[in-house]
Formats: structure tokens, C-alpha cells, sequence
């Protein structure tokens, strides 16, 4: 079965069923909660609060729900594993120390140098059966404000 999932800007209001398809916030929610032994994700960067911004911003709230989620899965005994870029000064590797901290198992790509491109795919892999592929990167910018 295949689900389409869209992103869907804070504040947008839309009238009852005119949007027929989740957000991706509500699709990497329910990934979560269906999760019992693996969880492979690939992305680009991390960004899932607001840090790099040094604000405070409301609508940060999806993604430090979604990464606060992935934070607790190492302690139920779930694997997890992360294929992401090198860090850089625009997407410190704070949610990543965060999540190798809880136990996940994260891998940097240097794509530059294997293909002197970058690692652009933003793809979830759970249990090895539901397969989440997009264009929104772990940022939460990508679950409320594109």
C-alpha cells in the first residue's frame, strides 16, 4: 500500500476534507508508535529543535516531539540506525550526540568524497517492512513552516 504524505505549514487552514492526504508530521508519528525492532533512517542533517537558531520558536514543537520519540526507542530495545552528511557550522551534530547518547547508531557519509555530492535522500526504514520516502529533511522546519 502506498501513502501519499504532505507537509503542511503551520497556520494553514483548510476546509474539511480538502487536504485528503497526513502530514508528515502525523505519518512519522504513527512510524513510531508501529516501530518494535528496527528503525533505519538516511537524511541529509538534523535539526529537529531550534538551536540552530538560538530562538525560541513555537512551531519547533513537531520536531522536538519527533526526536524526543526517537530518543526513547534504544531504551524499549529497538535498533537504530542513522546514515546522515557530516555535520557542518549550519547543522551541528547536537540532535545526532543526542540520539548516539540514547544508544542509536549513527553513521556520517562523506559523499563528497565517495561521490563528490551529498547524501540528499531522506528515507525511514522500519521493522524492514514500512518504508517512508520524501523530500522533508529531519529539520523541524520541514514538519511546519515548507
Amino acid at each position: 500500500r502506498i501513502v501519499l504524505v504532505e507537509s503542511i505549514p503551520e497556520g494553514m487552514n483548510f476546509s474539511d476534507g480538502s487536504v485528503p492526504n497526513p502530514s508528515t508530521f502525523s505519518t512519522w508519528m504513527n512510524l513510531l508508535g508501529t516501530v518494535t525492532r528496527s528503525l533505519d533512517i538516511a537524511s541529509f542533517y538534523w535539526t529537529m529543535t531550534n538551536e540552530d537558531t538560538r530562538t525560541h520558536e513555537p512551531s519547533a514543537a513537531q520536531g522536538e516531539q519527533i526526536l524526543e520519540e526517537l530518543l526513547q526507542l534504544s531504551q524499549r530495545g529497538i535498533s537504530v540506525r542513522i546514515a546522515v552528511s557530516h555535520p557542518s557550522a549550519k547543522w551541528p551534530p547536537n540532535d545526532l550526540q543526542a540520539l548516539e547518547q540514547s544508544g542509536a547508531a549513527v553513521r556520517t557519509v562523506d559523499m563528497p568524497r565517495l561521490t563528490g555530492g551529498v547524501l540528499h535522500t531522506k528515507f525511514w526504514l522500519v521493522d524492514g517492512t514500512h518504508l517512508y520516502i520524501g523530500s522533508a529533511n529531519m529539520d523541524w522546519r520541514s514538519l511546519t513552516q515548507v
